[in-house]
């Protein structure tokens, strides 16, 4: 083999390499999540709890003058409107609208990209049979 053709190979190889790296790593760590090349956004709905704890596990109080941060929703069962299939998520959004207490979550694997709040009619028929069930 002349020299050209071994560079390229070389080349070859460790791109495939480091594309390969850089693919497992994205699947596997959770908050690198949206740039795994190998999966697109999804379609979510799940149904949120009417009351959010803040500043781990506290109520709201307005008189405490400090600021005060919602706690993430854990373990959330969120439907995927295309298949179905139920996917447990955790992720952050704060105390729903009155009336509101659903979402629809547009996710990458286990990253949420962005919550909807919705009431239950704006929920898919089919979707919401999967939602009663639990």
């Amino acid at each position: 083999m002349n020299k050209r053709k071994t560079r390229v190979i070389w080349i070859t190889v460790m791109l495939v390499i480091i594309i390969g790296g850089f693919s497992y790593t994205a699947y596997t760590i959770p908050s690198l999540n949206k740039y795994y090349p190998f999966s697109t956004v999804q379609t979510g709905y799940v149904v949120l709890p009417e009351e959010v704890t803040y500043n781990n596990g506290q109520h709201y109080n307005d008189k405490t003058g400090k600021r005060q941060f919602p706690d993430p929703y854990k373990n959330m069962k969120v439907v995927n409107a295309n298949t179905k299939e139920i996917d447990i998520l955790t992720f952050s959004g704060g105390q729903s609208p009155e009336g509101k207490n659903f979402a629809k979550v547009k996710y990458k694997l286990e990253h949420v990209y962005k919550i909807d709040f919705i009431a239950w009619n704006e929920i898919p028929n089919d979707v919401r049979e999967e939602l009663e069930v639990d």
